[in-house]
């Protein structure tokens, strides 16, 4: 395992480092902690296509916002203002009360501060079964 977030690391930085555990397989590091540095969308797509040479037991932090971020799963999802509601309360509201369509994963994030804006703005992310729920 190897943590090497805010380090102000790009794209080539992150080709380099997976070539190099690529080419010296007496390297046992199978866990990579690379957020919060200078990675593309771009990217990401294309360390995500590399690092299936390093084998499927190889993991990046990185690669963790991609399994959302296709097509399919963004056409079948909204994001609500944070109100007063609990995640659990919102999935009831949506799926029992206003039998909107069957609602699979509900998550919470929050925003970064900016100084002009409310702090810890918060959201839901709510992905549905199908797309025409949302």
């Amino acid at each position: 395992m190897i943590g090497l977030r805010s380090n102000f690391l790009s794209d080539k930085a992150f080709t380099s480092f997976a070539t190099l555990l690529e080419e010296q397989k007496t390297l046992k590091i199978r866990k990579v902690f690379f957020k919060k540095n200078k990675i593309t969308e771009y990217g990401i797509k294309a360390h995500l296509e590399k690092s299936k040479n390093l084998g499927q037991e190889f993991y990046c932090d990185i690669f963790q916002k991609e399994c959302f971020s296709d097509e399919q799963t963004l056409s079948r999802t909204i994001w609500i203002d944070k109100t007063s509601y609990t995640s659990a309360q919102l999935k009831e509201y949506l799926n029992v009360t206003h039998e909107v369509g069957v609602v699979l994963n509900v998550r919470l994030r929050s925003g970064k501060s900016y100084p002009n804006k409310p702090k810890n703005h918060s959201f839901f992310i709510v992905e549905f079964a199908d797309e025409l729920s949302a």
